[in-house]
């Protein structure tokens, strides 16, 4: 997997030429990226302008919902996978990025869903399309080459049945971005991808004093939904999952919270003594451009996140809020993670 750098919210260029462009010599993983294309740059290409920080890496595309404003992109040697779970108005502006690699596997999941699959080494080249209400017989009339092993239940039946355009998207994202390791041509490497958010068409960048803006509820809101939530327990003020995710929501007044947790599924963000207990190359500064009442607050209350002695206690997602709307520290992963505890019934 290639290690991507943390960005924070430079625009895309920017961000390329200061770690990819000219990676350190003791960087050989973002040397090697560096002679191709990053993620970020065909993140970039396919939403110009748009692009304005990153989720971190991994394979658990039900953290994306169609109506997010993201895109998830991962490139690994010859190999790029792309993934649009999002609505209309994302609609990518370029379709050809990516379409010389040799294995390419794409899902854009608007309102006329594509699949395209191609791996030019075992000769598997695949096109469908599913437009709003389709049938099987328009769905099977319209597709390109060999159908892919998890499709044949989908395409069978009747011509003038509605073809379940739900339930083939879901295992579409199973069987081409491995979320449960299924034998497909698709490289081991490629299970791997980076998710990156995308501001509005023609908008400005949803960013607040230069940090992204994410979308969580209000703070009153928020506290009832994690003391309900079946999927944490809640242990000495924390909300903690059985993976070992765990959130904790801190009150400092009626204008002012923050939320503080480890996304166990982050392999990117090292933040404070993690830096050393990880044996990571890079430091993610958590308290970089965030306001002072931010940082005591981590210090005060989280002070196992700057030690390696016993108390010893990573974080990585710290989000704060300011009366009307949440922000996150710049570098750091979205909190997607918690609406998976927060709103388990919701669709993928």
């Amino acid at each position: 997997m290639v290690a991507y750098r943390s960005f924070g919210s430079q625009r895309a260029p920017v961000a390329m030429r200061e770690a990819y462009l000219r990676p350190g010599p003791d960087d050989p993983l973002a040397a090697a990226a560096a002679r191709t294309r990053s993620g970020w740059a065909i993140a970039e290409q396919l939403f110009p302008g748009r692009v304005y920080d990153h989720t971190c890496a991994c394979p658990l595309f039900e953290k994306s919902h169609p109506e997010s404003a993201e895109v998830w992109l991962g490139e690994f040697g010859d190999t790029v996978v792309c993934m649009v779970p999002s609505n209309v108005e994302d609609r990518r502006s370029n379709r050809h990025v990516g379409a010389d690699r040799p294995v390419r596997a794409e899902l854009v999941d608007d309102e006329r869903a594509t699949l395209i699959h191609v791996d030019r080494v075992t000769g598997v080249e695949r096109f469908v399309e599913i437009g709003p209400g389709a049938t099987r017989g328009a769905v099977r009339g319209s597709a390109r080459g060999e159908p892919l092993p998890f499709e044949q239940p989908f395409l069978d039946g009747p011509d003038d049945e509605v073809f379940p355009r739900f339930a083939y998207l879901r295992e579409a994202k199973s069987w081409l971005f491995a979320i449960s390791l299924p034998p497909r041509p698709v490289p081991p490497a490629a299970t791997v991808v980076r998710g990156y958010l995308l501001g509005p068409v023609d908008g400005p960048l949803p960013l607040a004093d230069g940090r992204p803006v994410v979308e969580l509820p209000p703070p009153d809101e928020l506290a009832d939904l994690l003391a309900g939530a079946e999927l944490l327990d809640e242990r000495d003020g924390r909300h903690v999952a059985g993976g070992g995710d765990w959130f904790q929501l801190h009150r400092v007044d009626a204008d002012r919270a923050l939320l503080v947790g480890f996304d166990v599924e982050d392999t990117e963000t090292f933040f404070g003594a993690a830096v050393r207990w990880f044996g990571a190359s890079d430091e993610t500064d958590l308290l970089a451009a965030v306001p002072g009442w931010w940082t005591d607050l981590v210090r005060t209350r989280h002070p196992g996140a700057f030690s390696t002695e016993a108390g010893f206690d990573p974080i990585n997602v710290v989000c704060g809020w300011d009366g009307r709307r949440w922000t996150k520290a710049i570098g750091a992963p979205d909190p997607g993670l918690l609406h998976l505890f927060l709103y388990p019934d919701e669709e993928a």
